[in-house]
């Protein structure tokens, strides 16, 4: 077997680091059936036959090949095809193997064209060096070195890798509540009078109206509540309830009770019920 190994580094003086390569074995003309080919007599291996790989960071790589001067028909090669991390052509190599050991980097280096594309996207490459410029605002390719994307700038003749920030969430506007409102269970409930049959509960009347919080200087607490009352005024629909309505005081330092009227048509017009208390929970 033949060691063949080496470093593709083109014209430019760029190593093909991350390029692929592949080969072939190329039978002579006159014979072209592959599988007459032997070494005394043994069949050569497929595996040896068609290779293929990756270059490392420096762009070698290598391969065991059969010596061709070993090998019955006589007159055979082999076809080697180096491909750079590039949107640009490949790079080709025929040659025989006649000793133990092949560095066919200088051959690759003469041979192989030196990537160039056109500074589009999506295209990519190694350098600068290797972008066909469209003389165009906005040229751009990907940098497989640099591992950004690249644009000309026109007015400076320069290159340069561009970073793009996410535009930042704008920050929600904050919600301040006219009045605090403590988050209340009600552990009890008292049927409440009501214009109409059958009696509604607080539920019905909370569930069918709508809050605004009154002055409670403009309004008769019940005489066993403390300072600092909230006074809660719910409006039922008219049409369910007669336009009967709802207040509500409770104190704001200790939850445990609250005070409930309803103000109601009948039996006498526009007027308030009484005070009805009951337990609550915050």
């Amino acid at each position: 077997m033949t060691n063949v190994q080496a470093t593709v580094t083109d014209s430019d003086g760029q190593v093909w680091f991350g390029g692929t390569w592949s080969i072939i074995f190329v039978p002579n003309p006159d014979n072209p059936v592959v599988t007459n080919y032997n070494i005394n007599g043994v069949p050569l291996d497929p595996t040896v036959l068609t290779q293929s790989g990756v270059m490392d960071a420096s762009g070698h790589f290598s391969m065991s090949l059969y010596d061709n001067t070993k090998i019955t028909p006589i007159n055979s090669s082999w076809r080697l095809t180096v491909c750079p991390q590039s949107s640009a052509q490949c790079g080709f190599y025929n040659f025989s193997t006649t000793s133990a050991n092949i560095d066919i980097s200088g051959a690759l280096t003469f041979l192989i064209p030196p990537p160039r594309f056109l500074g589009v996207y999506p295209n990519y490459g190694y350098s600068d060096l290797e972008v066909i410029l469209s003389s165009k605002p906005g040229s751009t390719y990907y940098n497989v070195m640099y591992q950004c994307q690249r644009y000309y700038n026109s007015n400076t003749s320069q290159w340069a890798c561009v970073t793009f920030q996410p535009p930042q969430p704008v920050p929600p506007i904050p919600i301040v509540p006219t009045f605090p409102m403590p988050q209340l269970t009600f552990t009890n409930s008292v049927v409440l009078e009501s214009p109409s049959s059958p009696p509604y509960d607080w539920n019905t009347f909370l569930n069918g109206g709508f809050f605004f919080v009154n002055n409670p200087n403009g309004i008769n607490a019940p005489p066993d509540t403390t300072t600092d009352e909230f006074y809660i005024l719910i409006l039922a629909d008219p049409n369910l309830y007669g336009g009967s309505g709802i207040q509500i005081a409770f104190n704001t330092n200790v939850f445990t009770h609250v005070w409930l009227r309803q103000w109601r048509n009948v039996p006498t017009p526009n007027t308030w019920s009484s005070w009805h208390q009951f337990s609550m929970s915050s």
